[in-house]
């Protein structure tokens, strides 16, 4: 299996820079309804085989697809990754680790040990 070139988990904003060309969106929906190799992905996208290469390309390098040979598949759990992750930094999960993160970066360190933990994890 072909690992993605960038081995950190994607961010929402990546995923959503990945699928906003019309091409990759239009592969990646093809991979999702049951293509598996660049011909299927691009007659089912309506793209020329060169287009579909360039997007499935891509989306394998920024970690949304796989390839095995020659057959692709999309990573629906790369989704949930990035949702979770923003949420812990952001805060959204409630545990008062959000607050130390402006933009995904650290900014400050929690003098409470349990936040401290959560926040360094």
């Amino acid at each position: 299996m072909t690992e993605p070139a960038d081995a950190r988990a994607p961010s929402c904003g990546d995923l959503a820079g990945l699928l906003a060309e019309p091409a990759r969106l239009a592969a990646f929906a093809a991979l999702a309804l049951g293509a598996g190799t660049v011909d299927e992905a691009a007659e089912a996208a309506r793209l020329t085989r060169a287009d579909a290469t360039r997007a499935l390309h891509r989306l394998v390098d920024g970690g949304l697809v796989t390839r095995e040979g020659g057959r692709h598949a999309p990573v629906a759990e790369v989704f949930r990754t990035a949702v979770r992750a923003e949420a812990r930094l952001g805060g959204a999960s409630g545990d008062g680790a959000g607050a130390y993160f402006r933009r995904g970066r650290l900014t400050a360190v929690p003098g409470e040990a349990g936040v401290r933990s959560k926040v360094l994890a």
